[in-house]
């Protein structure tokens, strides 16, 4: 990541501008941008104070030379899941670039495996009704993960089975993390069982 310490002289190319918007009504604001071939991103800038809360939307103001301005969205899940991949990077530049961010978002995550196998695959299926809700392809037993929205360290989450049985997980900060200490628990149960 390339932050500009000053703002370039010469306008920009592409510019992304990029605010996020948190549960107790703060909004960051920060651009992308090229200038002159180069990328630059700004710093966070917060008003009216820094945040308390979690990020519940996240707003892609897009504008290029020649090309109509656009303007997307992502949840805020969809953001915090992307920062603890530390795919926002990867992310914004393709938005910058014309990308759909919800499509590029769903490529970024879909495409990240959930540790303990590189076979195991997650996807995200919903955000909906106060959880995430992943399909899981590539285990034996497990073919649903649930985590609530705001879930921390320590917190249950649920894991479906194909044999029909739910099981709880313990949240370890992060979902790869999380699901691997599972994914450890069932094996043990299988290869006892």
């Amino acid at each position: 990541m390339i932050i500009a310490s000053t703002t370039p002289s010469t306008a920009a190319e592409q510019l992304l501008t990029v605010q996020l918007l948190t549960a107790d009504d703060c909004r960051g604001t920060f651009t992308v941008g090229v200038f002159a071939g180069e990328r630059h991103q700004s710093a966070v800038k917060w008003a009216p104070r820094y945040p308390m809360l979690g990020t519940t939307e996240v707003i892609l103001q897009r504008t290029a030379t020649s090309v109509p301005a656009t303007e997307q969205s992502i949840t805020g899940d969809a953001w915090r899941e992307l920062e603890s991949q530390d795919l926002e990077d990867e992310f914004l530049d393709r938005v910058l670039h014309g990308a759909d961010a919800l499509q590029v978002s769903a490529d970024l995550l879909d495409g990240h495996s959930a540790g303990v196998n590189t076979n195991i695959r997650l996807r995200r299926v919903s955000s909906e009704h106060g959880f995430d809700d992943f399909n899981v392809s590539g285990h034996p037993l497990v073919h649903r993960v649930t985590v609530g929205h705001g879930i921390r360290k320590g917190e249950p989450f649920n894991v479906y089975c194909a044999d029909s049985r739910k099981v709880g997980g313990t949240w370890a900060g992060n979902l790869e993390s999380s699901l691997a200490a599972v994914f450890q628990t069932l094996a043990a149960e299988w290869t006892s069982g």
